[in-house]
């Protein structure tokens, strides 16, 4: 079997979206407003609009929507330009054992898909739904970027109705868009920050890393349906979960799904949700004590 059958597998047992827990549903739909809103945000910046800009010299079909630009554009472009305006703010949603940020990276292919094929939105909000399992569980094993390339393109996949070997040559595709080594070693040693506080990964870079892996999928599950055939691309004896030893690798898919457990964090402040916690303590310490922001830094 290649080595992106069980994922391919789990994509195609899901073809009835009726099926789906409504819990998960309800999820789903909170992270969809909450990034199409972020991502109006993001189109006012100005990155947003050199991102716009970009696009429009790229060209395309224009059947695809720029979020908050009145601008059609390829479905590609279009995933490219609305994961980065999603993500651009971050305030983008997040799944924070493992920092996850999937609504920057799946929204724009489903929402391109969806707009070229006229897709059903029970079908588009499953694909997101799925895309958003792989991306968590996925991204507890493999470097966060090729997660989210593989991630975009089956959401993509679903949605393009490819069958199961246009499927596995999507995943096998975007899983070779990523180069592990050299996200992982960006994730594991940083690079020094660029200025006080801030990161060469944050801000426009950081968004344009999610809008990337978005387009990768969305190119993945293009070209696979155009049957460029692919293989390889993941190691299938890869297990899931947080016990990296369990002898049923593929089994914690869906069981249960991680937009309910551990669950989604959508955003009050534009940062990591590991530093919401210190936010809130130290807004709540000007409240009630009257310090400032000066005594808090002293602590």
């Amino acid at each position: 079997m290649p080595p992106t059958h069980p994922l391919t597998q789990f994509i195609l047992n899901h073809r009835a979206p009726d099926a789906l827990p409504p819990a998960v549903l309800a999820a789903a739909k909170a992270m969809l407003v909450n990034a199409a809103a972020v991502g109006l945000a993001g189109a006012a910046q100005p990155a947003g609009f050199a991102v716009t800009r970009f696009a429009q010299e790229m060209g395309g079909n224009g059947k695809c929507t720029l979020i908050g630009k009145g601008l059609r554009t390829s479905p590609v472009y279009a995933a490219l330009a609305n994961g980065l305006l999603i993500a651009l703010l971050d305030f983008d949603d997040a799944i924070p054992p493992r920092q996850c940020h999937p609504s920057a990276v799946l929204l724009p292919p489903v929402m391109a898909v969806g707009e070229m094929n006229g897709s059903p939105g029970r079908e588009v909000l499953a694909a997101f739904i799925l895309g958003g399992e792989l991306a968590a569980k996925l991204g507890n094993l493999l470097p966060q970027a090729a997660a989210n390339a593989l991630a975009a393109a089956a959401a993509a996949g679903y949605l393009l109705d490819l069958d199961a070997a246009q499927l596995e040559s999507a995943l096998a595709l975007a899983a070779g868009s990523a180069p592990p080594l050299i996200l992982s070693l960006l994730k594991d040693n940083p690079a020094p920050a660029a200025g006080p506080g801030l990161s060469p990964l944050a801000g426009p870079a950081r968004a344009y890393r999610q809008g990337l892996a978005a387009m990768q999928g969305m190119t993945a599950a293009l070209l696979a349906r155009q049957d460029l055939a692919a293989g390889g691309g993941l190691d299938p004896t890869l297990p899931f979960g947080d016990d990296r030893s369990t002898a049923a690798p593929y089994a914690a898919l869906g069981q249960p799904y991680a937009l309910l457990n551990p669950g989604v964090g959508l955003k009050l402040y534009p940062c990591a949700t590991a530093a919401h916690t210190a936010i809130e303590a130290a807004l709540q310490l000007m409240q009630q004590y009257r310090l400032s922001a000066a005594d808090i830094a002293a602590v």
